[in-house]
């Protein structure tokens, strides 16, 4: 009996938590939902870092006001008006630089800032796949649901996704039990 694909699904996020690469590491095929509606102030472009004395934001600087409600996270434009790179690079540095490994992690992390990107997807996804590849986590199929042509909603819109990818098992994370029926 052959082994069914398993695949995993979920938008892409700037700098994803811990746990989110567990879920990859079990995936053959990983499905970056990129043609749903970016939500403001999610973890789409932020995500908090933790040092000795605070918690702090960091977010990528995107143009997504008022007036473009609806709009696909592929869509998403990064806002070079600020030097972004450089301010969350040195947070990074300054939260982290005397935890154990930093000295081998540094140069990822000027490799994650260097390229520029116009689209939010696609750094969130670059800069993912690195810290994958950094992990050891190698030879997944990564595809983005807005290259499917797959329609639908919910659950409906999940098991069109897997069917298109040849999957027949699904691993998410937690927030997918808000749109998912398992």
């Amino acid at each position: 009996m052959l082994d069914s694909m398993i695949c995993g699904i979920t938008q892409p996020s700037y700098l994803p938590w811990r746990g989110f690469f567990d879920l990859l590491s079990r995936c053959e095929v990983f499905v970056w939902f990129d043609d749903v509606q970016y939500t403001r102030r999610s973890w789409r472009n932020r995500n908090r870092i933790k040092d000795s004395s605070a918690v702090r934001w960091l977010s990528v600087p995107v143009h997504a006001h008022g007036h473009q409600e609806g709009l696909a996270i592929r869509d998403v434009r990064i806002d070079e008006a600020t030097d972004w790179r450089r301010s969350h690079r040195e947070s990074l540095h300054q939260a982290y630089r005397t935890a154990p490994h930093y000295g081998d992690c540094a140069p990822l992390l000027d490799e994650l800032y260097a390229d520029r990107f116009e689209l939010l997807a696609d750094f969130t996804i670059h800069t993912t796949t690195l810290l994958a590849q950094r992990l050891g986590i190698e030879g997944i199929r990564f595809v983005r649901s807005s290259e499917l042509s797959v329609s639908g909603s919910g659950t409906e819109r999940v098991v069109a996704i897997m069917q298109a990818v040849g999957a027949e098992h699904l691993v998410n994370g937690p927030t997918a039990k808000a749109y998912t029926d398992h």
